[in-house]
């Protein structure tokens, strides 16, 4: 009896520590899936913070430049940098600055007739730097484009393109396509790929200026894109881009309207710029 009731007792905490250590089990994976969730949603917030302090500084930085100036010379060259569609940027709880200016009639024809007989020539030094147009997140993926794909610009002002760099596995030619504000193609140049999957450079020379498109295209390979948004999002202080796509297949010449749509695919790219 004394032996029987021993073995009994045994089992009983035998089962009581099985019993702790599955409860133990669930609640540590439980834990765990939820600090994880908790994890990506903080990270998705302080990116979310992070683009809207980009577009706040982008606002502040044309706003000092005006209240900072009395140049009307100089306000008026500031003139496309207001009309950047701020309202277009998808950031929740943004706040929304509009300003505008007013002349007075006599000061404004004061100000024409100053403008008309003034010749004014600016030195400056041209420095070539690099502007990644790639998505900051999500994942890499291998896509085959199938149709023109790139970014379409919202500029300060124009600037000079020298050179646009994809991350491609193309055996081949690499195609890139400028396509005007009524979305024409007025340029094209190509560059070549090995097959290895490489960033490819194509040369090219033209002014992109507001609401200008720089597509890539090639029927050979396979392209490195990211799975993302088409919201209007910065790059800098001087440029917004959207993520767009022509619905065209074969080899268009120049003058044929290539027609955008939205393209949540956002291709791998980075440009040459003068500055």
């Amino acid at each position: 009896m004394h032996r029987t009731g021993k073995t009994d007792i045994e089992r009983t905490f035998d089962s009581l520590h099985r019993l702790l250590t599955d409860r133990q089990t669930t609640l540590t994976h439980e834990l765990e899936t939820k600090v994880a969730e908790t994890t990506s949603k903080l990270e998705e917030e302080q990116h979310s913070v992070n683009e809207q302090l980009k577009v706040l500084k982008i606002r502040k930085h044309f706003i000092n430049q005006l209240r900072n100036t009395n140049d009307h010379c100089q306000i008026l060259k500031q003139r496309n940098a207001l009309s950047l569609k701020f309202h277009n940027v998808e950031k929740p709880k943004l706040p929304i600055v509009e300003k505008r200016l007013v002349f007075q009639n006599d000061k404004f024809r004061l100000i024409k007739t100053e403008l008309s007989e003034l010749v004014c020539f600016e030195k400056r030094d041209i420095a070539n730097v690099t502007w990644n147009l790639s998505i900051s997140t999500g994942t890499e993926m291998t896509y085959r484009v199938d149709h023109p794909r790139g970014y379409q610009f919202q500029l300060s002002k124009p600037i000079n393109l020298t050179a646009v760099h994809v991350k491609v596995a193309v055996n081949g030619p690499v195609i890139i396509y400028i396509l005007d504000q009524n979305q024409k193609l007025i340029q094209k140049s190509t560059g070549h790929g090995t097959g290895t999957l490489e960033w490819v450079k194509v040369p090219i020379n033209v002014e992109l200026r507001n609401s200008y498109s720089v597509l890539v295209w090639s029927n050979n390979g396979t392209f490195q894109v990211k799975n993302g948004n088409n919201s209007l999002r910065v790059v800098n202080e001087s440029c917004l881009l959207e993520s767009k796509y022509a619905l065209l297949t074969g080899e268009p010449n120049i003058n044929t309207v290539m027609a955008l749509d939205p393209n949540t695919f956002s291709i791998e790219m980075e440009i040459r710029v003068e500055t």
